[in-house]
């Protein structure tokens, strides 16, 4: 990932380059009015989420580079962008009745079925200025969750299993969420800084 200059010529970047091996261009993603702060690509790989200090997120199509949603919502700047993991690793199951319609391969005499687990690609969890963590998901319009927290949320990470968001903040501490609960479930102290990624 190369992180590149507007044409405007800002001290901060407002487009993000997608470079190859040899750090040639491959696309470049732009529409935000402000600093990009994160990038990730979801776990599927079509789409690229950006958190940007204008408050928004973007969400590209990887492939071709178009901004395809915004997601507005924040009142701060958006720090951080995570996706979610879970249901995104490729299953192998041996022996397998061919009626099921999957697809299907043979290695070495025996037959397998490969079993892609997307349910979750379009998940995206953003962490703010305005003291919220927000839930998205890339197929629908708008939020559909948020957590509350006291303090300026400034990391996320969702976990693997997609159950449980982790937040860190200026308060120092690494929050988890439950996401099925919609609340917090433990907070972990001990930093003695804030958690910045």
């Amino acid at each position: 990932m190369f992180w590149g200059r507007s044409s405007l010529a800002k001290p901060y970047h407002t487009q993000t380059k997608i470079a190859g091996g040899n750090c040639e261009n491959i696309n470049v993603l732009s529409g935000h009015k402000n600093a990009i702060l994160d990038v990730k690509f979801t776990c599927d790989s079509a789409k690229i989420i950006t958190a940007s200090a204008d408050y928004n997120l973007g969400v590209y199509d990887a492939m071709i580079g178009t901004r395809i949603k915004r997601f507005m919502g924040h009142k701060g700047i958006v720090n951080a962008v995570d996706v979610c993991h879970e249901g995104c690793v490729g299953c192998f199951l041996s022996f397998v009745n061919h009626s099921f319609g999957f697809i299907y391969f043979r290695f070495r005499g025996l037959t397998f079925i490969h079993i892609k687990l997307n349910r979750s690609a379009s998940l995206a969890v953003s962490a703010s200025d305005d003291c919220t963590a927000k839930l998205w998901d890339t197929r629908v319009r708008g939020e559909v969750g948020c957590f509350e927290d006291y303090y300026q949320i400034t990391a996320i990470a969702y976990a693997n299993d997609g159950n449980v968001v982790y937040t860190g903040g200026i308060d120092n501490c690494i929050t988890a969420w439950d996401v099925r609960q919609m609340q917090k479930s433990m907070t972990m102290k001990g930093h003695t800084g804030e958690s910045l990624s």
